[in-house]
């Protein structure tokens, strides 16, 4: 069953009353539901008429999530399915979406929201094993990291683009911290660039099937724990307090009035990176693929290196600001 455009009222795939909305008829499956941005956007998805099927990887938190979603908004609770798996595990992400098969027929919209924070560490203490990651305090390790900030979004997308029709929509999830510097936090940055890797492979593979793949970047978002991870920033880096914050609000072209509040440099909020996830979702975004919408409130951010690297035959190699390039390579040596 392929939704037609418009918003009138569109047959439900759970076989509920008819819903209405910009994605009404659609069955949008959101991994991390249960969390602050998963929230909003299942919020939105579910105020514009879609079926949704909420992923995470603990029961009790889910149903939680779940139960407030339904009590908040009254819709029907059989509009709102909730799947436990584990993104990172293969085998647990192709057995949740059997669920889904069986229960819906197809997945419309897969937006890859779930994620980590990575070890906050900076480079040469960034946990490689279980007893570093100890050491450390931390909760993750780098191999940690990938799986869950790369490793979910592969896993959802090969597992669920076989039962997305021709006119389906892959919403990664990434952030505009690959693009900046982000102090401590390389184990968060590398595979959120990864992912914008993949986003655009994907783009291509999928979009010859009439499936397309766009990304949104959020900026830092307005709560307690930006706040709290820009002071982690400023304390490793033995810099005044506030000076990551103001580093990126002056980057902001964007002065906003939100709610009662005078016109002011702002960040974004969740339901910005929400409504982002809704246009992509929504068939108003069908000729986009490919595309990179960065929430920012208007952030500067060069997306190409300003590096150029040079080779000297009689010297080390250097780049463009004469720094030493230091090359990692593997067993290939004489490629190397």
């Amino acid at each position: 069953m392929t939704a037609g455009k418009g918003r009138g009222a569109k047959v439900d795939p759970a076989g509920g009353k008819a819903a209405t909305g910009r994605l009404a008829g659609k069955v949008a499956l959101v991994t991390g539901a249960a969390g602050n941005l998963g929230g909003a956007i299942i919020r939105r998805f579910i105020a514009e008429g879609a079926t949704l099927v909420m992923t995470g990887r603990t029961e009790e938190r889910l149903a939680a999530a779940k139960q407030a979603l339904l009590d908040e908004t009254g819709v029907e609770e059989a509009r709102v399915f909730t799947v436990i798996l584990d993104g990172a595990d293969p085998d647990s992400v192709r057995a949740g979406i059997d669920q889904v098969k069986a229960a819906l027929g197809r997945i419309d919209v897969l937006v890859n929201n779930a994620g980590s924070a990575g070890p906050r560490q900076t480079l040469e203490n960034v946990p490689l094993t279980r007893e570093e990651m100890t050491a450390n305090g931390d909760t993750e390790t780098v191999a940690d990291a990938m799986r869950n900030l790369l490793g979910v979004s592969w896993n959802l997308t090969r597992a669920a683009a076989p039962i997305m029709p021709v006119g389906g929509s892959v919403v990664n999830i990434s952030t505009i911290f690959s693009h900046t510097r982000y102090y401590g936090r390389t184990a968060y940055v590398v595979p959120k660039a990864a992912l914008n890797a993949l986003s655009q492979e994907l783009a291509k593979e999928l979009g010859a099937s009439g499936i397309r793949v766009n990304t949104v970047f959020p900026g830092p978002i307005e709560s307690e724990r930006i706040r709290t991870v820009f002071a982690a920033m400023d304390a490793l880096q033995g810099e005044p307090e506030n000076t990551t914050a103001n580093h990126f609000m002056g980057r902001m072209t964007l002065e906003r009035a939100v709610g009662d509040a005078a016109k002011q440099k702002t960040l974004p909020v969740p339901g910005d990176i929400a409504d982002a996830c809704l246009f992509l979702a929504s068939d108003e975004s069908a000729a986009l693929n490919g595309n990179e919408i960065d929430v920012t409130h208007g952030m500067q951010v060069r997306k190409d290196s300003r590096s150029t690297y040079m080779t000297r035959p009689s010297m080390r190699s250097l780049d463009g600001a004469g720094l030493t390039v230091l090359i990692a390579a593997g067993e290939a040596w004489e490629d190397a």
